[in-house]
């Protein structure tokens, strides 16, 4: 048995030590908040003061001289080079082997997928013909087919 007041299972107990630092056990949840904020501030700031010091580190080489504005002025005319050359390239993406190959192969596609309608739509003529002893000629008038309709060569 145990004593009145006494916990049977100590690891049931929070422990300051393990759970939270000292100074934060004993404070109120507002104050823990406060804490909170406060630190992250700190952490701002210090992120802040070290970007500004990348900032400053940067700068020191990039000083205008006629040597950089030079470069700078032929980095920019390479690169508008560069695009008008993309451009150029993307002209003549149609004469490109591989690209008529696959224009080829989506046109053989279409040509079987349009013969396989056309074979679907004298399927049902012929359907229709035996079915209901309908004339061929009524068919096509009814249905807007024209007289050339034929398969694809």
């Amino acid at each position: 048995m145990s004593e009145p007041g006494w916990i049977r299972d100590q690891s049931l107990t929070p422990n300051p030590s393990k759970d939270f630092p000292i100074s934060l056990w004993y404070q109120t949840p507002s104050s823990i908040s406060l804490c909170c904020l406060l630190q992250t501030l700190s952490e701002g700031n210090q992120k802040y003061a070290n970007l500004q010091k990348s900032i400053q580190k940067a700068k020191i080489g990039r000083h205008e001289t006629e040597e950089r504005t030079m470069l700078t002025k032929e980095l920019s005319s390479l690169r508008d080079q560069r695009e008008q050359l993309k451009a150029e390239v993307e002209k003549y993406r149609e004469c490109d082997p591989q690209v008529v190959e696959e224009i080829r192969q989506a046109n053989q596609v279409a040509k079987e997928a349009a013969n396989r309608w056309t074979d679907n739509i004298f399927a049902i003529k012929s359907w229709a013909k035996r079915k209901f002893g309908f004339e061929e000629n009524k068919i096509d008038k009814n249905f807007g087919i024209p007289e050339d309709f034929d398969y694809i060569d």
